[in-house]
């Protein structure tokens, strides 16, 4: 693990998020790693965007055609996980 520190923060900034780490129920450090991985996963998520948008563009890649089989895929874990065991 690493340790990332972040210098000025403004006490109005830290009291709000401590705020919203108490609302939660976590305390700061746990709140602002989950603040940290989402903010990843956001940029995983815009990059394969642009990855499918340059494809699009190339014609190598049919939108609606994706948007289907995510569609599909979303049908088949909806019945998995509801499914009774």
């Amino acid at each position: 693990m690493v340790t990332i520190q972040i210098r000025d923060v403004p006490e109005s900034l830290r009291d709000r998020l401590s705020a919203t780490a108490r609302s939660r129920g976590q305390p700061m450090q746990s709140y602002l790693l989950s603040v940290l991985e989402e903010e990843a996963q956001r940029s995983i998520n815009v990059e394969l965007l642009r990855v499918i948008d340059r494809l699009d563009r190339s014609g190598s890649f049919h939108g609606a055609e994706m948007s289907a089989q995510v569609d599909d895929l979303r049908v088949e874990r909806h019945r998995r996980n509801t499914e009774p065991l």
